[in-house]
């Protein structure tokens, strides 16, 4: 009996040991997407802000050369 005792001790110890290393690289391959995921999130947002004023300089623009396209008809 106390070799089967030995035996499951000695299982579940490695058990353990192969289920905490591959928890730990799967924790690690999960941080690393994380920080991709923010470094990525960081770049979308700056380009977002460029092209939202973009596309608010663009629109004035626009705005104002349709103005003078309409003011020329009358003048």
């Amino acid at each position: 009996m106390g070799y089967y005792k030995k035996y499951k001790e000695e299982y579940y110890t490695y058990k353990k040991k192969y289920y905490k290393k591959y928890y730990d690289h799967d924790k690690k391959y999960y941080d690393d997407h994380e920080k991709d995921y923010d470094c990525d999130k960081k770049y979308y947002d700056h380009d977002k802000k460029y092209y939202d004023h973009g596309k608010k300089c663009y629109d004035h623009d626009k705005h104002d050369y349709d103005y003078k396209v309409e003011y020329k008809k009358y003048y």
